[in-house]
């Protein structure tokens, strides 16, 4: 997808004048940074279909209980991982003559990602606890603590599993 891209650009480029080396890297930044746009608007065409259509169900449902995931945002953290995912997939069509640029990138992707899971984990279990709370026994057996470590693990896994993305 992006070697033609980089192709036309690096024609347009080398009428200019440029040398080799210039034209190599600024093609390359430019198919990178139009790689970066592209992801910053299918994320934008995500949360729009998102918010047009399962966000508009759920606002239309009887159910409160759906409504929960709204207020806790599961959906739109879950749309942070489209950019990333675009972004790791084709990093390294973009960015060819740059491998240690390119696998630098994909490891700072697989961070982010891994750190929107677990942010995507929390939000499902507060929704999972506000759902609980509108039962009448929450009253006497409340189970707040017990969510709260259970973030407390995820946090733990999720640092523990950045760190073994850093480390390799």
């Amino acid at each position: 997808m992006f070697e033609k891209y980089i192709t036309f650009l690096k024609n347009i480029l080398s009428k200019i004048g440029l040398s080799d080396g210039i034209n190599l890297f600024i093609s390359e930044t430019v198919s990178f940074i139009t790689l970066i746009i592209l992801a910053i608007a299918i994320y934008l065409l995500v949360v729009l279909i998102i918010n047009k259509t399962v966000c508009a169900f759920i606002n239309k449902s009887d159910s409160k209980k759906d409504d929960m995931l709204i207020k806790n945002h599961v959906f739109k953290r879950l749309c942070l991982l489209v950019p990333a995912y675009l972004i790791r997939h084709f990093v390294a069509q973009s960015l060819p003559s740059y491998p240690a640029l390119t696998s630098v990138i994909i490891m700072i992707t697989k961070i982010y990602e891994v750190f929107i899971y677990s942010r995507v984990m929390d939000a499902i279990l507060s929704t999972m606890n506000d759902i609980y709370d509108t039962y009448e026994v929450s009253k006497s057996k409340p189970i707040k603590g017990f969510v709260q470590v259970l973030k407390t693990i995820i946090y733990i896994v999720c640092f523990l599993l950045i760190v073994a993305i850093i480390t390799n």
